[in-house]
């Protein structure tokens, strides 16, 4: 499932119906993520602090909200928002018991946490706290600021 930003086009589907059990192979690559936050935040500001702080490029559509990394070795990462409203209750009693207010889908088109992007990823933890986790059936892995 490739989910690469087009100018001028987004596929909206929900994402949370698609959660795949990657919990059992850590092997693996894993392309879809959430990064979850008590904050509330939209894409402006995250690649605002991105070209501040961490000195990359970011390619913000601000009326989608909706913005695209590309890192060094040319590995695209996409942030689009999501809805809070996931069907499953088990889901939502996740969100809720974290105080979660801004979730964005995260597709990391190599499959891989590269050291680059676990580096912005600090950075953007650091300011507005939560985690990144993968769309999953039990949101695992899960990476917090202390974990990078």
């Amino acid at each position: 499932m490739n989910n690469k930003i087009k100018k001028g086009s987004k596929d909206k589907k929900d994402k949370s119906q698609n959660k795949k059990d990657n919990s059992q192979n850590q092997n693996i690559t894993i392309t879809d993520w959430f990064y979850m936050t008590p904050s509330e935040i939209n894409g402006k500001s995250i690649a605002q602090l991105i070209e501040e702080e961490c000195n990359t490029s970011v390619e913000l559509w601000e009326e989608m909200n909706i913005l695209q990394i590309e890192l060094s070795n040319k590995v695209t990462i996409d942030f689009e928002p999501m809805n809070l409203n996931f069907k499953d209750p088990s889901d939502m009693e996740f969100i809720n018991s974290r105080n979660i207010h801004t979730i964005f889908s995260v597709y990391i088109a190599s499959g891989v946490l590269e050291e680059e992007f676990k580096n912005i990823l600090k950075v953007i933890l650091d300011r507005w706290e939560g985690f990144l986790c993968a769309d999953s059936q039990d949101f695992q892995p899960a990476y917090s600021s202390n974990d990078l």
